[in-house]
Protein backbone atom coordinates (compact mmCIF):
# COMPACT_ATOMS: atom_id res chain seq x y z
CA UNK A 1 0.00 0.00 0.00
CA UNK A 2 2.78 2.58 0.61
CA UNK A 3 3.66 2.03 -2.83
CA UNK A 4 0.64 3.20 -4.02
CA UNK A 5 0.78 6.09 -1.77
CA UNK A 6 4.66 7.11 -3.02
CA UNK A 7 3.08 7.01 -6.81
CA UNK A 8 -0.26 9.09 -5.68
CA UNK A 9 2.02 11.79 -4.26
CA UNK A 10 4.61 11.97 -7.33
CA UNK A 11 1.71 12.21 -9.95
CA UNK A 12 -0.25 15.02 -7.81
CA UNK A 13 3.34 16.70 -7.53
CA UNK A 14 2.78 17.01 -11.23
CA UNK A 15 -0.75 17.82 -11.09
CA UNK A 16 -0.94 20.79 -8.87
CA UNK A 17 2.16 22.32 -11.23
CA UNK A 18 -0.17 21.85 -14.58
CA UNK A 19 -3.51 21.04 -13.64
CA UNK A 20 -4.68 21.77 -17.01
CA UNK A 21 -2.40 19.38 -19.62
CA UNK A 22 -1.17 16.44 -19.33
CA UNK A 23 2.66 17.46 -19.16
CA UNK A 24 3.07 17.09 -15.61
CA UNK A 25 2.17 13.44 -15.47
CA UNK A 26 5.30 11.44 -15.37
CA UNK A 27 5.03 8.31 -17.59
CA UNK A 28 7.42 6.66 -15.60
CA UNK A 29 4.41 5.75 -13.05
CA UNK A 30 2.61 3.76 -15.25
CA UNK A 31 0.47 1.76 -12.92
CA UNK A 32 -0.77 -1.30 -15.11
CA UNK A 33 0.54 -3.87 -11.95
CA UNK A 34 -1.63 -6.12 -14.00
CA UNK A 35 0.10 -6.39 -16.94
CA UNK A 36 1.88 -9.89 -17.67
CA UNK A 37 5.83 -9.67 -17.94
CA UNK A 38 6.62 -9.73 -21.26
CA UNK A 39 9.71 -10.70 -22.33
CA UNK A 40 11.66 -10.35 -25.61
CA UNK A 41 10.03 -13.17 -27.36
CA UNK A 42 9.10 -12.47 -30.88
CA UNK A 43 5.87 -13.51 -30.20
CA UNK A 44 5.10 -10.55 -28.06
CA UNK A 45 6.62 -8.73 -30.61
CA UNK A 46 5.29 -6.75 -33.80
CA UNK A 47 3.78 -8.84 -36.50
CA UNK A 48 6.37 -9.44 -39.93
CA UNK A 49 2.69 -8.03 -42.31
CA UNK A 50 -0.02 -5.82 -41.06
CA UNK A 51 -3.52 -7.35 -41.09
CA UNK A 52 -6.13 -5.55 -43.37
CA UNK A 53 -7.74 -3.32 -41.33
CA UNK A 54 -8.40 -0.71 -38.19
CA UNK A 55 -9.95 -1.99 -35.53
CA UNK A 56 -11.52 0.22 -32.48
CA UNK A 57 -11.61 -0.36 -29.28
CA UNK A 58 -14.32 0.68 -26.78
CA UNK A 59 -12.74 0.61 -23.33
CA UNK A 60 -12.64 2.96 -20.57
CA UNK A 61 -13.45 1.99 -16.63
CA UNK A 62 -15.99 0.02 -15.42
CA UNK A 63 -18.92 2.11 -14.61
CA UNK A 64 -17.84 4.76 -16.62
CA UNK A 65 -19.94 4.34 -19.56
CA UNK A 66 -18.35 1.73 -22.40
CA UNK A 67 -21.81 0.59 -23.23
CA UNK A 68 -23.04 4.15 -23.37
CA UNK A 69 -20.41 4.39 -26.13
CA UNK A 70 -20.70 0.93 -27.76
CA UNK A 71 -24.80 1.23 -28.35
CA UNK A 72 -24.28 5.20 -29.99
CA UNK A 73 -22.00 3.40 -32.35
CA UNK A 74 -23.53 0.07 -32.70
CA UNK A 75 -25.83 1.46 -35.70
CA UNK A 76 -22.77 3.64 -37.68
CA UNK A 77 -22.25 1.84 -41.38
CA UNK A 78 -18.51 2.76 -41.24
CA UNK A 79 -18.03 1.39 -37.63
CA UNK A 80 -17.83 -2.27 -36.95
CA UNK A 81 -20.86 -3.81 -35.35
CA UNK A 82 -20.49 -6.05 -31.93
CA UNK A 83 -23.27 -7.62 -29.65
CA UNK A 84 -21.37 -6.41 -25.90
CA UNK A 85 -18.01 -6.77 -23.92
CA UNK A 86 -16.41 -9.84 -24.49
CA UNK A 87 -13.84 -10.98 -21.71
CA UNK A 88 -11.21 -12.86 -23.91
CA UNK A 89 -7.81 -10.57 -24.00
CA UNK A 90 -8.35 -9.60 -20.79
CA UNK A 91 -8.89 -13.16 -19.47
CA UNK A 92 -6.18 -14.78 -21.43
CA UNK A 93 -3.94 -11.90 -19.94
CA UNK A 94 -4.75 -12.71 -16.44
CA UNK A 95 -3.93 -16.40 -17.00
CA UNK A 96 -0.18 -15.14 -18.10
CA UNK A 97 -0.22 -13.12 -15.17
CA UNK A 98 -1.70 -16.67 -13.26
CA UNK A 99 0.89 -19.14 -14.84
CA UNK A 100 2.11 -18.07 -18.05
CA UNK A 101 2.86 -21.85 -19.22
CA UNK A 102 -0.49 -23.06 -18.96
CA UNK A 103 -2.14 -20.20 -20.79
CA UNK A 104 0.17 -20.61 -23.72
CA UNK A 105 -0.10 -24.08 -23.91
CA UNK A 106 -3.89 -24.09 -23.85
CA UNK A 107 -4.12 -21.07 -26.64
CA UNK A 108 -1.42 -23.38 -29.18
CA UNK A 109 -2.93 -27.26 -27.83
CA UNK A 110 -5.49 -29.01 -28.95
CA UNK A 111 -7.98 -27.38 -27.45
CA UNK A 112 -7.28 -23.74 -29.10
CA UNK A 113 -11.17 -23.11 -29.37
CA UNK A 114 -12.30 -24.39 -26.68
CA UNK A 115 -9.63 -22.71 -24.46
CA UNK A 116 -10.94 -18.90 -26.36
CA UNK A 117 -14.66 -19.34 -26.04
CA UNK A 118 -14.54 -20.37 -22.44
CA UNK A 119 -12.47 -17.09 -21.59
CA UNK A 120 -15.24 -15.32 -23.69
CA UNK A 121 -17.28 -14.28 -20.72
CA UNK A 122 -14.90 -15.06 -17.76
CA UNK A 123 -15.42 -18.91 -17.53
CA UNK A 124 -18.49 -19.19 -19.65
CA UNK A 125 -18.78 -19.30 -23.07
CA UNK A 126 -20.84 -16.09 -23.41
CA UNK A 127 -21.77 -15.88 -27.42
CA UNK A 128 -22.90 -19.49 -27.37
CA UNK A 129 -25.10 -18.76 -23.59
CA UNK A 130 -26.58 -15.96 -25.55
CA UNK A 131 -27.68 -17.30 -28.48
CA UNK A 132 -29.09 -20.51 -26.71
CA UNK A 133 -31.17 -17.74 -24.78
CA UNK A 134 -32.22 -16.10 -27.38
CA UNK A 135 -33.14 -19.25 -29.56
CA UNK A 136 -35.32 -20.35 -26.68
CA UNK A 137 -37.02 -17.05 -26.47
CA UNK A 138 -35.85 -16.74 -22.74
CA UNK A 139 -35.14 -13.15 -20.78
CA UNK A 140 -32.60 -12.91 -17.76
CA UNK A 141 -32.69 -10.25 -14.82
CA UNK A 142 -29.36 -10.46 -14.84
CA UNK A 143 -27.13 -7.90 -16.75
CA UNK A 144 -23.62 -6.52 -16.66
CA UNK A 145 -24.22 -3.55 -14.77
CA UNK A 146 -25.39 -5.43 -11.82
CA UNK A 147 -23.61 -8.77 -12.03
CA UNK A 148 -21.50 -9.56 -8.98
CA UNK A 149 -18.14 -9.01 -9.13
CA UNK A 150 -15.84 -11.88 -10.50
CA UNK A 151 -18.35 -13.30 -12.60
CA UNK A 152 -19.21 -13.85 -15.85
CA UNK A 153 -22.92 -12.33 -17.34
CA UNK A 154 -24.39 -13.30 -20.46
CA UNK A 155 -26.98 -10.04 -21.47
CA UNK A 156 -24.71 -6.85 -21.51
CA UNK A 157 -27.82 -4.22 -21.75
CA UNK A 158 -30.98 -4.63 -19.06
CA UNK A 159 -34.22 -6.60 -20.36
CA UNK A 160 -32.58 -6.95 -23.82
CA UNK A 161 -31.96 -10.26 -25.78
CA UNK A 162 -30.30 -9.68 -28.70
CA UNK A 163 -29.87 -12.59 -32.01
CA UNK A 164 -26.46 -13.44 -32.48
CA UNK A 165 -24.85 -15.65 -35.30
CA UNK A 166 -23.12 -17.81 -33.04
CA UNK A 167 -22.40 -20.72 -35.16
CA UNK A 168 -21.02 -18.32 -37.81
CA UNK A 169 -18.32 -17.07 -35.34
CA UNK A 170 -17.59 -20.99 -34.21
CA UNK A 171 -16.97 -21.94 -37.15
CA UNK A 172 -15.09 -19.32 -38.21
CA UNK A 173 -12.97 -19.29 -35.04
CA UNK A 174 -12.89 -23.07 -36.12
CA UNK A 175 -11.56 -22.31 -39.37
CA UNK A 176 -8.40 -20.25 -38.21
CA UNK A 177 -7.47 -22.90 -35.38
CA UNK A 178 -4.50 -24.01 -37.05
CA UNK A 179 -3.22 -20.48 -37.98
CA UNK A 180 -3.97 -19.75 -34.24
CA UNK A 181 -1.28 -22.46 -32.73
CA UNK A 182 1.22 -21.68 -35.42
CA UNK A 183 0.72 -17.40 -35.37
CA UNK A 184 4.59 -16.10 -34.97
CA UNK A 185 3.02 -13.37 -33.08
CA UNK A 186 -0.35 -12.76 -30.37
CA UNK A 187 -0.94 -9.64 -32.40
CA UNK A 188 -1.47 -12.71 -35.27
CA UNK A 189 -3.94 -14.37 -33.00
CA UNK A 190 -5.39 -11.12 -31.90
CA UNK A 191 -6.73 -10.42 -35.56
CA UNK A 192 -7.80 -13.73 -36.49
CA UNK A 193 -10.06 -13.89 -33.34
CA UNK A 194 -11.34 -10.32 -34.20
CA UNK A 195 -12.30 -11.93 -37.73
CA UNK A 196 -14.54 -14.30 -36.19
CA UNK A 197 -16.19 -11.80 -33.97
CA UNK A 198 -17.08 -9.69 -36.19
CA UNK A 199 -19.77 -12.53 -37.58
CA UNK A 200 -21.41 -12.17 -34.49
CA UNK A 201 -23.20 -9.25 -36.16
CA UNK A 202 -25.81 -11.15 -38.83
CA UNK A 203 -24.84 -7.98 -40.88
CA UNK A 204 -21.81 -7.08 -41.50
CA UNK A 205 -20.93 -3.47 -41.66
CA UNK A 206 -17.25 -1.32 -40.35
CA UNK A 207 -16.21 0.39 -44.41
CA UNK A 208 -13.90 2.58 -42.28
CA UNK A 209 -13.01 0.31 -39.24
CA UNK A 210 -14.08 -3.56 -39.90
CA UNK A 211 -13.13 -4.59 -36.46
CA UNK A 212 -14.42 -3.60 -33.10
CA UNK A 213 -14.10 -4.23 -29.48
CA UNK A 214 -15.39 -3.99 -26.86
CA UNK A 215 -13.94 -4.17 -22.76
CA UNK A 216 -14.06 -2.08 -19.92
CA UNK A 217 -10.95 -1.27 -17.92
CA UNK A 218 -8.43 -2.50 -20.75
CA UNK A 219 -5.47 -0.10 -19.85
CA UNK A 220 -2.75 -2.78 -19.18
CA UNK A 221 -3.96 -4.48 -22.67
CA UNK A 222 -4.04 -1.03 -24.77
CA UNK A 223 -0.56 -0.36 -23.56
CA UNK A 224 0.99 -3.70 -24.98
CA UNK A 225 -1.05 -3.15 -28.37
CA UNK A 226 -0.19 0.29 -29.14
CA UNK A 227 3.58 -0.25 -29.87
CA UNK A 228 2.73 -3.30 -31.36
CA UNK A 229 0.75 -2.15 -34.00
CA UNK A 230 -0.95 0.91 -35.20
CA UNK A 231 -4.31 -0.05 -36.35
CA UNK A 232 -6.02 -0.29 -33.05
CA UNK A 233 -7.48 3.33 -31.42
CA UNK A 234 -9.60 3.27 -28.04
CA UNK A 235 -12.22 5.49 -27.13
CA UNK A 236 -12.27 5.76 -23.39
CA UNK A 237 -15.51 7.13 -21.56
CA UNK A 238 -14.10 8.86 -17.96
CA UNK A 239 -17.05 9.51 -15.71
CA UNK A 240 -16.77 12.23 -12.40
CA UNK A 241 -15.90 10.71 -9.40
CA UNK A 242 -19.26 12.88 -7.61
CA UNK A 243 -21.44 10.12 -10.02
CA UNK A 244 -19.67 7.19 -10.40
CA UNK A 245 -19.68 6.62 -6.86
CA UNK A 246 -23.41 5.84 -6.66
CA UNK A 247 -23.28 3.39 -9.82
CA UNK A 248 -20.23 1.70 -8.08
CA UNK A 249 -21.95 1.37 -4.24
CA UNK A 250 -25.21 0.31 -6.18
CA UNK A 251 -23.36 -2.34 -8.21
CA UNK A 252 -20.86 -3.65 -5.86
CA UNK A 253 -22.24 -3.27 -2.89
CA UNK A 254 -25.94 -2.59 -3.20
CA UNK A 255 -26.28 0.59 -1.70
CA UNK A 256 -26.71 4.16 -2.11
CA UNK A 257 -25.53 5.31 1.11
CA UNK A 258 -22.45 7.00 1.13
CA UNK A 259 -20.45 4.45 3.14
CA UNK A 260 -16.61 4.87 4.39
CA UNK A 261 -15.27 1.39 3.15
CA UNK A 262 -17.27 2.18 -0.26
CA UNK A 263 -16.11 5.40 -0.59
CA UNK A 264 -12.45 4.32 -0.36
CA UNK A 265 -12.64 1.60 -2.77
CA UNK A 266 -14.77 3.52 -5.05
CA UNK A 267 -11.70 6.06 -5.37
CA UNK A 268 -9.32 3.60 -5.10
CA UNK A 269 -10.82 1.77 -8.40
CA UNK A 270 -11.47 5.36 -9.82
CA UNK A 271 -8.19 6.92 -8.75
CA UNK A 272 -5.84 4.70 -10.70
CA UNK A 273 -8.00 3.64 -13.58
CA UNK A 274 -8.59 7.43 -14.62
CA UNK A 275 -4.87 8.21 -14.10
CA UNK A 276 -4.19 5.19 -16.45
CA UNK A 277 -6.14 6.35 -18.83
CA UNK A 278 -4.81 9.86 -18.83
CA UNK A 279 -0.94 8.49 -19.22
CA UNK A 280 -2.34 6.24 -22.31
CA UNK A 281 -3.67 9.50 -23.68
CA UNK A 282 -0.16 11.23 -23.34
CA UNK A 283 1.89 8.31 -24.72
CA UNK A 284 -0.68 8.19 -27.62
CA UNK A 285 -2.57 11.16 -28.16
CA UNK A 286 -4.39 11.00 -31.37
CA UNK A 287 -5.22 6.79 -30.58
CA UNK A 288 -6.89 7.48 -27.59
CA UNK A 289 -10.04 9.57 -27.51
CA UNK A 290 -11.07 10.15 -24.16
CA UNK A 291 -15.06 11.05 -23.40
CA UNK A 292 -16.73 12.84 -21.24
CA UNK A 293 -19.06 10.52 -20.17
CA UNK A 294 -21.77 13.38 -18.80
CA UNK A 295 -21.32 15.23 -22.58
CA UNK A 296 -22.53 11.92 -23.82
CA UNK A 297 -26.00 12.00 -22.30
CA UNK A 298 -25.88 15.89 -21.93
CA UNK A 299 -25.08 17.04 -25.34
CA UNK A 300 -25.59 13.48 -27.19
CA UNK A 301 -25.69 15.21 -30.66
CA UNK A 302 -22.40 17.17 -30.19
CA UNK A 303 -20.10 14.65 -28.71
CA UNK A 304 -21.56 12.41 -31.16
CA UNK A 305 -20.55 14.55 -33.81
CA UNK A 306 -17.01 14.94 -32.36
CA UNK A 307 -16.18 11.69 -31.74
CA UNK A 308 -16.66 11.44 -35.63
CA UNK A 309 -14.65 13.68 -36.09
CA UNK A 310 -11.81 12.17 -33.72
CA UNK A 311 -12.24 9.03 -35.62
CA UNK A 312 -12.30 10.59 -39.21
CA UNK A 313 -16.11 9.35 -39.98
CA UNK A 314 -18.65 10.82 -41.24
CA UNK A 315 -21.60 11.73 -37.97
CA UNK A 316 -24.33 9.31 -38.95
CA UNK A 317 -27.84 9.55 -37.66
CA UNK A 318 -28.29 6.46 -35.95
CA UNK A 319 -25.78 7.88 -33.15
CA UNK A 320 -28.64 9.40 -31.47
CA UNK A 321 -30.48 6.19 -30.66
CA UNK A 322 -28.63 3.51 -28.46
CA UNK A 323 -28.75 -0.06 -30.10
CA UNK A 324 -27.41 -3.80 -29.57
CA UNK A 325 -27.13 -4.71 -33.20
CA UNK A 326 -29.52 -3.12 -34.15
CA UNK A 327 -31.69 -3.68 -31.43
CA UNK A 328 -32.73 -0.30 -29.07
CA UNK A 329 -31.29 -0.79 -25.59
CA UNK A 330 -32.09 0.73 -21.77
CA UNK A 331 -28.98 0.91 -20.95
CA UNK A 332 -26.98 -1.71 -18.69
CA UNK A 333 -27.09 1.27 -15.52
CA UNK A 334 -26.81 -0.58 -12.05
CA UNK A 335 -30.49 1.28 -11.37
CA UNK A 336 -32.84 -0.76 -13.28
CA UNK A 337 -34.87 1.37 -15.32
CA UNK A 338 -38.31 1.37 -16.92
CA UNK A 339 -39.72 0.90 -20.49
CA UNK A 340 -39.99 3.93 -21.40
CA UNK A 341 -36.31 5.01 -21.49
CA UNK A 342 -35.70 2.05 -24.27
CA UNK A 343 -34.12 3.84 -27.26
CA UNK A 344 -32.81 6.94 -25.20
CA UNK A 345 -29.65 8.75 -23.95
CA UNK A 346 -31.47 9.41 -20.16
CA UNK A 347 -30.19 11.72 -18.18
CA UNK A 348 -31.06 10.55 -14.53
CA UNK A 349 -27.00 9.10 -14.47
CA UNK A 350 -25.94 12.40 -13.64
CA UNK A 351 -29.21 13.54 -11.92
CA UNK A 352 -29.98 11.02 -9.48
CA UNK A 353 -27.79 11.58 -6.67
CA UNK A 354 -24.12 13.83 -6.49
CA UNK A 355 -21.52 12.74 -3.78
CA UNK A 356 -21.37 16.17 -1.53
CA UNK A 357 -17.79 18.03 -2.30
CA UNK A 358 -17.24 17.75 1.65
CA UNK A 359 -16.40 13.73 0.74
CA UNK A 360 -14.38 14.55 -2.66
CA UNK A 361 -10.52 13.77 -1.87
CA UNK A 362 -8.52 16.67 -2.30
CA UNK A 363 -6.94 15.27 -5.41
CA UNK A 364 -9.69 14.69 -6.98
CA UNK A 365 -10.65 18.90 -8.53
CA UNK A 366 -7.16 18.63 -10.13
CA UNK A 367 -7.78 15.61 -11.66
CA UNK A 368 -10.87 16.33 -13.29
CA UNK A 369 -9.61 19.21 -14.03
CA UNK A 370 -6.95 17.65 -16.49
CA UNK A 371 -9.51 15.40 -17.59
CA UNK A 372 -11.38 18.10 -18.48
CA UNK A 373 -8.58 19.33 -21.02
CA UNK A 374 -8.10 16.71 -22.92
CA UNK A 375 -11.90 14.65 -22.78
CA UNK A 376 -14.71 15.11 -25.64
Amino acid sequence: MRRREMENETIFEAVELESETLAGLDLTQFWLSESPAFDDDPYWGVPEEPFGGEALFVSGPSSNGNHLIHSMLDGHPDLCSVPGEDSFLTAFFQDLVDDRETALARLRGRDTVEYILHLTGWGINKWNSLWELEQKGGKTNMWSGIQPQGQGYVTDYQDTVIHVDYPAYEARLREHAPAIRKASTFIAVLWLYMDAMRLLAPRQSGKIYPYCWVGSGMRCEMGFLFPRTPLIRCIAPLRPFETFYFSFAKGRFQTTKVRGDVLKEAWEHWLHKTVDYLLLKKAYPERVVLVDFNHVISRTEDTARDICAALGVPFNESMLTPTSLGKPTKGNSSFPMGEEVRGTFYTSGIQRKVLAEEYWPDQYPALWRMVDEVAL
